[in-house]
C-alpha cells in the first residue's frame, strides 16, 4: 500500500483545521491563491465592506477572580473565552462575517462588498448581526452568572488589509481605513449593551433603525431586543487551509503557538503566568501612511523586541497612529520560572 500523502494524512488534516481556526477567512483565501509567498514584500488588498467591533467588558474582573483561587485558573479562564468567543464568532460567521481581528476583550469583523448594492446587503447582515449578538449576550449572562456585558459599533467604507512584517518569518495582518476610525471614536462613546452606528453604517440602511445622536456622525440604537434570537445559528462552511499555503499562513500565528500546534499539543496552549507588558505608539504614523512607510515601521519593531525574546501580541492603525501590544516571557522562550523582568534591557529597546 503507497505510503499516505502528508496532505491525506489525519494528523495533518486535523493540523490544518487547528491552524485554521487562528486565521481570518480572507487571509487563508489569499494564502490558498499563493498571493502571501513573498514574506518581505508588503501584500495589499483593498475592499469596501461593513465593520463591526464588538468589545466586552467583565473578563478582567473575573480573570483576577479567577487567578486567586489558584494554579487551575488558566483552564477555567479560557473555558469562559472560548464558551463566550465562540458564541459570538459563531454568529458573525452564520451571518457571512469575516473575524479578521481579536484585540483584548474585543473582535473585529468585516462583511465585504464589492458593489454599492452588496454593500447595502452587507451592512444590512452586519446590523442584523449586531443585534442577534447582544440578544446572544445577555441570555448567556442570565444563563451562567457570569457577570459580562459589551458594546458594539458599526461603520461602513473603504478599508486596506494590509500584510506586513516578515522577520523571523513572523507577519501580521492590519486592517486600515476610516471605518476603523470612526469605530474607534463611536466605541468611546458607547455604553454596555449599545449598539452605536456611524453615519456611513446608518445611511447604507435600508430600514432605518430608531436611533439618536450620540455625536456628530455617530448614533446609538434605541428600542428593545425583543424578536432577536438568543441562540448561536449554524455557521456557514469555512475555507480551509491548503497544505501548499500551509507555510506562508503560518507565519501570521504567533511563535508560542505554532509550537504547539507543531508538537500537536493545541490542547495545552493556554498558560497563567507573569509577563512583562509593553505598550508602543508611534502617533506621527497616521491612517494616510504609505504602505512601505508601515511595513518599515513594523519590521524595526519587530526587530528590536525579538532581540529581547518579546512576542508581538496586537497591532493596529488607527487616528492614534500605529500602535503595538507585545509581552515579554511568553514561551516558548520564558519557562514560568522565569523572572518577570524582560524589562532589564528597555533602555536598548
Amino acid at each position: 500500500m503507497p505510503q499516505s500523502s502528508f496532505a491525506s494524512s489525519q494528523p495533518e488534516k486535523a493540523y490544518l483545521q487547528t491552524a485554521s481556526s487562528f486565521l481570518p477567512q480572507a487571509l487563508i483565501q489569499w494564502a490558498n491563491s499563493e498571493q502571501l509567498q513573498d514574506a518581505h514584500t508588503p501584500f495589499v488588498h483593498h475592499v469596501s465592506g461593513a465593520v463591526l467591533f464588538a468589545d466586552l467588558s467583565g473578563f478582567t474582573a473575573l480573570s483576577e477572580a479567577l487567578h486567586a483561587q489558584g494554579e487551575e485558573a488558566g483552564e477555567r479562564l479560557t473555558a469562559h473565552l472560548n464558551f463566550y468567543f465562540g458564541a459570538l464568532v459563531d454568529t458573525v460567521l452564520s451571518h457571512g462575517g469575516d473575524v479578521v481581528k481579536f484585540a483584548g476583550d474585543a473582535l473585529l469583523a468585516v462583511w465585504s462588498g464589492s458593489t454599492e448594492t452588496k454593500l447595502l446587503e452587507c451592512q444590512q447582515k452586519a446590523w442584523e448581526c449586531s443585534m442577534q449578538l447582544q440578544s446572544c449576550i445577555a441570555h448567556l449572562w442570565h444563563t451562567t452568572e457570569v457577570d459580562l456585558s459589551m458594546k458594539v459599533s458599526l461603520s461602513c467604507g473603504p478599508l486596506s488589509c494590509v500584510c506586513v512584517g516578515g522577520v523571523l518569518e513572523r507577519r501580521e495582518l492590519l486592517i486600515k481605513g476610516t471605518p476603523l476610525t470612526e469605530i474607534g471614536v463611536a466605541n468611546d462613546l458607547a455604553e454596555p449593551g449599545d449598539i452605536m452606528l456611524c453615519a456611513s453604517a446608518l445611511e447604507h440602511l435600508p430600514n432605518k433603525p430608531a436611533c439618536t445622536p450620540a455625536s456628530p456622525g455617530v448614533y446609538r440604537r434605541t428600542g428593545p431586543l425583543a424578536g432577536w434570537s438568543v441562540q448561536v445559528p449554524a455557521t456557514q462552511d469555512k475555507i480551509q487551509l491548503k497544505t501548499a499555503a500551509n507555510q506562508a499562513a503560518r507565519q501570521f500565528i504567533p511563535a508560542a503557538i505554532r509550537k504547539s500546534l507543531d508538537a500537536h499539543q493545541a490542547d495545552w496552549i493556554n498558560q497563567s503566568r507573569r509577563v512583562s507588558l509593553l505598550f508602543v505608539n508611534l502617533p506621527d504614523f497616521q491612517d494616510s501612511l504609505s504602505v512601505e512607510a508601515i511595513q518599515q515601521a513594523v519590521r524595526a519593531m519587530q526587530i528590536a523586541l525579538y532581540r529581547f525574546e518579546g512576542s508581538m501580541n496586537k497591532i493596529s492603525v488607527d487616528d492614534k497612529g500605529i500602535s503595538m501590544l507585545a509581552a515579554l516571557g511568553i514561551r516558548p522562550l520564558a519557562t514560568p520560572m522565569t523572572p518577570c523582568a524582560p524589562c532589564w534591557p528597555r533602555k536598548p529597546f
